[in-house]
C-alpha cells in the first residue's frame, strides 16, 4: 500500500507569493494563508458561488475509507497532525468503526473545519495495487437532516486541493481546502459544479453506514496529538 500526498498547499503558496515567502518557515506560510478567501488563493479555480457558513459544533463528522488497517489510519493521522511542527494543542480522540472492508472514522469536535476537509483529501491519496482507494467525508447535522452532506476529492482539479459534494437537500458545493481557515469555513454553494452523490449515497445505504448502525460494529479508539 502506498500513501500519496495529494495536497500541495504549501508549494502553491510559495509559487504564488515567492517574493514574500523567502526564508519563511512552514508555520509562517500556513499563517500567511489564514483569513484568505478561496478565490484569492486559487485564481485558477473553475468554480464560483456563494459561501455557506458551517457551524462545526453542529455536526458529527466521519471519514469513510476502504481497505486500510487501523494502524495505517493512526499513522497517517499522526503524520498529518505533525505537519505544522508548531505548539502542542491537545490530544484528539478518533473512533474507528469497522464494517467489512470499510472503515468509518469519527472525528472529534475539536478538529477544525479546515483540518477535517483537508484530511479527507489527504486520505484520498491511498493506493493499493495501483488503484486509488475509496475515501469520502460524511457529515451529519445534529438537528436538521437536510444539512447532512457528503463530499470527496474533485478528480478534475490537478492540484488535489478541492473537494466537491452535496447536501441531503440537493445543494451542490465545493471547498477549496487551503482557504478553509476562515471562521465558518469556505464551503461554497455553486451551480458550476457537476456533482451527483448517488454513488456515495448507495455505498452508505448498501453497507449500512448510517449513524444508527455504527454502534453495532466493532470499534476502537485512537488518540492523536495535534499541533498548530
Amino acid at each position: 500500500m502506498r500513501f500519496g500526498v495529494v495536497i500541495i498547499v504549501l508549494s502553491l503558496l510559495i509559487v504564488g507569493c515567492s517574493d514574500k515567502n523567502e526564508g519563511l518557515s512552514t508555520q509562517d506560510i500556513i499563517e500567511y494563508a489564514e483569513g484568505y478567501e478561496s478565490d484569492s488563493l486559487n485564481p485558477e479555480t473553475p468554480y464560483s458561488g456563494e459561501i455557506f457558513p458551517i457551524e462545526t459544533d453542529e455536526y458529527r463528522r466521519y471519514l469513510v475509507i476502504e481497505s486500510v488497517q487501523e494502524e495505517e489510519i493512526k499513522r497517517n493521522l499522526a503524520e498529518y497532525a505533525n505537519l505544522t511542527q508548531g505548539d502542542y494543542v491537545g490530544d484528539r480522540s478518533f473512533i474507528i468503526f469497522k464494517s467489512g472492508d470499510l472503515s468509518v472514522v469519527r472525528f472529534p469536535g475539536e478538529v477544525s473545519f479546515y483540518d477535517y476537509h483537508d484530511l479527507i483529501s489527504w486520505f484520498s491519496g491511498y493506493e493499493l495495487d495501483g488503484r486509488s482507494l475509496l475515501a469520502f467525508g460524511m457529515a451529519v447535522h445534529e438537528t436538521n437532516s437536510s444539512l447532512n452532506y457528503v463530499f470527496e476529492l474533485d478528480p478534475d482539479i490537478e492540484y488535489g486541493d478541492t473537494v466537491i459534494g452535496s447536501f441531503e437537500n440537493g445543494n451542490v458545493f465545493f471547498i477549496y481546502t487551503p482557504g478553509g481557515y476562515v471562521e465558518g469555513g469556505n464551503l461554497t454553494l455553486s451551480e458550476d459544479v457537476a456533482y451527483n452523490s448517488a454513488k456515495l449515497d448507495s455505498i452508505i445505504l448498501e453497507n449500512q453506514l448510517e449513524e444508527q448502525f455504527l454502534h453495532t460494529y466493532d470499534s476502537s479508539e485512537i488518540v492523536i496529538k495535534f499541533f498548530e
